[in-house]
């Protein structure tokens, strides 16, 4: 299954359709769907190394916005469904909780999980429901985003196929230990 799949994608990466695909995908992903753009960023880079960027850049786009779609979704959706199952299932303490830490921290918790390996869309939802600055949520999306779709491109531009089988090895740990980093800094800052 993964063989036909990485053809399927090895395909649409040389098409003209490729960079819509990308933008819609990443769109997508950010509020509703469950497939990383990556599996298509990457063979599209490998397939064309010198528009690496390009392919960053709106994937980086399409993320963001979709970001703001999920963020939409939760804010739209909490009254009618969440707070209703939430008062339900007796956790309105831990949604009040949760509240207060995104009152104090908004920014950098959604910069540390649209780093993380966590879907994005998980967070992209709480903060509508939280009601995060949206301007902020925007610029710690586009920053965060930026760098995983940067990231991802240079990797596969620079150190292609190789570079590919290593991050396959390693990626998901070294996205833990630089989250669990990025929140000691964090901490560091807030706590000292």
């Amino acid at each position: 299954m993964w063989h036909r799949l990485y053809q399927w994608t090895m395909a649409w990466s040389g098409s003209p359709q490729a960079l819509p695909a990308l933008f819609w995908i990443s769109f997508i992903e950010a509020s509703v769907f469950p497939i990383p753009p990556y599996l298509l960023l990457i063979p599209m880079v490998l397939a064309n190394p010198q528009r690496g960027w390009q392919f960053a850049f709106w994937g980086s786009i399409g993320s963001v916005l979709g970001g703001v779609a999920g963020y939409v979704i939760g804010w739209q959706f909490w009254d009618i469904i969440g707070r209703p199952l939430m008062e339900q299932s007796g956790r309105m303490e831990m949604y009040e909780s949760l509240r207060q830490q995104f009152d104090r921290y908004d920014a950098w918790i959604i910069l540390m999980t649209a780093l993380s390996p966590i879907p994005y869309k998980i967070f992209t939802i709480t903060a509508g429901v939280m009601q995060a600055s949206l301007p902020l949520f925007i610029f710690a999306s586009l920053v965060a985003r930026s760098l995983r779709f940067f990231g991802m491109a240079m990797l596969v531009m620079w150190g292609g196929r190789p570079a590919l089988a290593w991050l396959e090895r390693h990626g998901r740990w070294l996205a833990w230990v630089g989250l669990l980093v990025l929140i000691a800094i964090i901490s560091w800052v807030f706590l000292k």
